[in-house]
């Protein structure tokens, strides 16, 4: 999966490093809906299809599995990940 025009992105900080939160737009295969959701600047780079049963169930799950997935790193555990200089990535359940 591509992850096509990006609809909503944010910019972290981690030490000298910039780590991004990219989402595309939702894409309708067969009867449902992916999103595509990357994170770049912590390693695995890899283009997540984040699956909803249309376009707007699927963008949400997309905004949740990225919340989890940044606020469970070991760069957000430990305070290096941060957003507007504060640890944490700004939006989600707090872990």
């Amino acid at each position: 999966m591509e992850l096509g025009q990006v609809i909503a992105s944010r910019t972290f900080s981690m030490d000298d490093a910039v780590v991004e939160l990219l989402i595309g737009v939702p894409i309708p295969e067969g009867p449902d809906y992916f999103c595509p959701v990357q994170v770049k600047g912590l390693g695995n780079e890899k283009i997540r299809k984040i699956g909803g049963i249309d376009s707007l169930q699927a963008l949400i799950l997309g905004i949740e599995y990225a919340a989890i997935y940044l606020s469970t790193t070991t760069e957000a555990k430990s305070g290096q990940l941060t957003f507007l200089g504060a640890s944490g990535i700004g939006f989600g359940a707090s872990p």
